[in-house]
């Protein structure tokens, strides 16, 4: 019980919501030459993609609830009808941002985040996979694809990233909410969509 109130807290800090925008955030801080766009087109996207895959989901929680949409699944997962309505707001920010003229890493940033989470609500009509994972392992291979790329350096990123998929999966775990065989295969999965993602895009 002790471990459980901790738990919740790492799970709610590394909630899968949070991870396009701080993705996006770390992309255009990584010292890589995206870092040199104006502060104010900085903010500018940050604000777009947390709308499209943070704000506008959270606020479709109190619709989804009294549809009874947002029923959980075992393991403490959302229902496929909230993943795929979630999912269809993604998409509409992949295609808003695939429109504005902005360097190809950033497009592929926001390609590999819709890549993944529609494997994630594929795979997971059959299998259990733990979307906190995926989410951390996606961010992973887009740094990796930064350092293989550009030669961005970014060892302490890459050792936060580890230690921050260590700290969700062991919370999950204490939590009850997936099974190990849930966990490691969506971490690599993300991890190998958004690092093939961004060297290929």
């Amino acid at each position: 019980m002790k471990f459980k109130l901790p738990a919740r807290a790492i799970n709610a800090l590394f909630h899968p919501l949070l991870m396009p925008t701080l993705g996006l955030f770390i992309l255009l801080h990584s010292g890589s030459y995206v870092s040199l766009l104006d502060p104010a087109v900085k903010k500018a996207l940050l604000i777009i993609i947390a709308l499209g895959t943070l704000v506008f989901p959270l606020l479709m929680l109190p619709i989804m609830h009294f549809r009874k949409i947002l029923q959980e699944e075992e393991g403490g997962g959302p229902s496929k009808l909230a993943r795929f309505m979630v999912l269809v707001l993604f998409v509409m920010t992949w295609i808003y941002f695939r429109r504005l003229p902005l360097s190809p890493v950033i497009h592929a940033w926001v390609l590999a985040v819709n890549f993944s989470l529609i494997l994630y609500v594929l795979l997971s009509i059959r299998w259990q996979m733990n979307a906190r994972l995926m989410g951390l392992g996606t961010m992973t291979g887009m740094v990796l694809a930064l350092a293989f790329r550009y030669g961005v350096l970014a060892q302490g990123i890459l050792l936060c990233l580890f230690a921050a998929s260590g700290l969700s999966g062991s919370a999950t775990l204490v939590l009850a909410r997936a099974r190990p065989s849930g966990l490691i295969p969506a971490y690599f999965l993300g991890l190998a969509t958004a690092l093939l993602v961004m060297l290929l895009y």
